[in-house]
């Protein structure tokens, strides 16, 4: 099986790509996890408020 570079520059493009997407997921469930704490506590804090 012989690679031509071709071949080889379109493999590493797909690599970094899906590394590029895998960061993001764990970018964006970092962002999501904080967001929804900040929730929890922003409506617990009313709830305390409330009463």
């Amino acid at each position: 099986m012989k690679l031509s570079s071709d071949d080889i520059t379109s493999r590493c493009q797909t690599n970094n790509y899906v590394v590029m997407m895998y960061k993001l997921q764990q970018y964006n469930k970092e962002i999501i996890s904080t967001v929804a704490i900040d929730m929890l506590l922003y409506s617990s804090s009313l709830n305390i408020q409330q009463h």
